[in-house]
């Protein structure tokens, strides 16, 4: 019997996607006052993006990976990208990009349609609990700016553990918070090399949001859902819930 689901947020519960698009296109224009080169401001937006993602040269890991307070990361980031291009900014100027960066995502950030009132409901019937990598800096606040305290027993952030997913670490800690054997749990997620590994070798049943992408890891989930919205009629088969909609 399934007492526990447990959830990835970024891509599972929350629309990180969009919320980073609309962030990333006041940064274009923010960048644009500043530069008056669109081309190169859409360029630095769309690396710095990349950059809090963890997706970087190797060049640039040398320089930005020795820093390990994130938000002093990601100015430096901003800061590189624009010494890059020819365009040296000012501390102040660099503050204040990358905090309106934030307040925008975070203003922009929210469940996919129809799950906020479906977690609700799958509250009473189970323990729910977020298992979510990323630095605290930026977990916290998407975890604020949707009150996702609220909805959930527990959350898990793999930058405030001493592992992220797919260690099986942090997959046991969420069984021992929520009381349950491995046997009782599921997780939703939508990366196979975190969400999916990491389930599968601590014997939870693992359940891979693919958003329509096709499986080119060797990685085999239990079950796959096309779309976040499938967790509704997914878990409404596991124990009867109607339909929150």
């Amino acid at each position: 019997m399934i007492k526990a689901l447990f959830f990835d947020m970024d891509e599972t519960l929350c629309d990180t996607s969009l919320a980073d698009k609309k962030a990333k296109k006041a940064l274009v224009l923010e960048i644009d006052q500043l530069i008056n080169q669109r081309v190169i401001a859409e360029e630095i937006a769309t690396e710095y993006i990349e950059g809090i993602y963890k997706r970087l040269s190797k060049e640039k890991e040398a320089v930005l990976y020795p820093i390990i307070d994130e938000s002093s990361f990601r100015k430096q980031l901003l800061s590189l990208l624009f010494d890059e291009a020819g365009f040296a900014q000012t501390p102040d100027k660099i503050d204040a990009l990358q905090n309106n960066f934030n307040k925008n995502r975070k203003a922009a950030l929210g469940f996919y349609p129809e799950l906020e009132g479906a977690i609700k409901i799958w509250r009473d019937d189970y323990i729910i609990g977020i298992i979510t990598n990323g630095p605290e800096y930026s977990q916290v606040l998407k975890i604020e700016a949707i009150g996702l305290k609220q909805y959930t027993d527990f959350i898990l952030i793999g930058g405030m553990e001493k592992e992220e997913k797919p260690a099986r670490s942090i997959f046991e800690k969420a069984l021992k918070l929520a009381g349950v054997s491995a046997s009782e749990a599921i997780h939703f997620g939508d990366k196979l090399s975190t969400d999916v590994l990491g389930a599968n070798q601590t014997g939870i049943q693992s359940v891979w949001i693919s958003h329509g992408k096709d499986n080119n890891e060797d990685i085999t989930p239990d079950v796959t859902l096309a779309s976040p919205r499938e967790m509704i009629d997914f878990v409404e088969g596991l124990s009867g819930i109607s339909d929150p909609t």
